[in-house]
Order: C-alpha cells, then structure tokens, then sequence
C-alpha cells in the first residue's frame, strides 16, 4: 500500500494507526452519535411524532494508506 491499492477504513482513529501502515481513516463519531440518539428518543417519548434525520459530517484522516491523487 499505497502504490497498487488505496485503503480507506470507517474506524476510530486510535485504531487505525496501531497497523504496520497507519489508515486512511473516515472516523465514526460515537459520542455524538449516542448523544444524538438519546435526545431524539426523550423527544419522541415526550410526545414528537415527526420523525427526525440527523446526518453528521464525516472526517477523513489521511494515512499512509491511501496514495496522492493523480492528475
């Protein structure tokens, strides 16, 4: 890697760098997200019929996985 194959992993970065190579990462953010679910459901039991959609912005991490873009 990265000169015949890109890798990119959906992991928590601490976990991406303990490889041989460290990852391209594009991290889950866990705490947000639980935090998130929490407060839609006290909504929801609160009485909130509308159902909600949350996206979150996703972080890419470079590592030595992934090669530079060609141009």
């Amino acid at each position: 890697m990265p000169e015949d194959l890109s890798l990119v992993a959906v992991c928590p970065e601490d976990m991406a760098v303990s490889y041989s190579v460290p990852l391209t990462t594009v991290a889950i953010p866990s705490d947000e997200v639980g935090r998130l679910a929490v407060e839609m459901v006290i909504r929801q039991l609160d009485g909130a019929a509308t159902p909600e959609v949350r996206l979150l912005s996703p972080r890419l991490t470079p590592g030595h996985s992934t090669a530079p873009r060609r141009r």
